[in-house]
């Protein structure tokens, strides 16, 4: 089954449901949908601007994922991306140990301290979004 594709939208719901799990003292789970609402929210962005796909999937920011994103939009963005969304990425702290193996963590791994960072990194990205 093919689903119908919206980046945008993706980010505000995984962004959301974050929110609540964080709320409802699930950390690790929250931290994990905010990574995924950055990425959507990034990549929403990539599209908006034709950025093109690269030809090697390794190297192409529509299939990676934090850290690889961020290192890849840091070495082939500037210039392309805008100077707000650069800016954000480039920060040392952006996402800053967000990775998908959280899934296969142990429970506590992700604090609350660490989620509401990446929270609030999301929100400034998303924010990008509808700019």
């Amino acid at each position: 089954m093919a689903y119908q594709i919206s980046l945008a939208a993706s980010a505000q719901r995984h962004w959301h449901d974050g929110r609540h799990l964080l709320e409802a003292k699930r950390a690790q789970a929250a931290g994990y949908h905010f990574g995924f609402a950055a990425e959507c929210a990034i990549k929403s962005i990539l599209y908006k601007h034709n950025i093109p796909r690269h030809p090697d999937r390794r190297e192409d920011p529509y299939w990676a994922h934090f850290p690889d994103l961020r290192t890849i939009l840091i070495r082939d963005g500037k210039g392309r991306l805008s100077q707000r969304l650069y800016e954000l990425i480039a920060k040392g702290s952006f996402m800053q140990e967000w990775d998908t193996d959280i899934r296969y963590a142990v429970d506590g791994s992700v604090g609350e301290e660490r989620a509401s960072r990446w929270r609030d990194q999301a929100n400034e990205v998303i924010g990008l979004v509808f700019y």
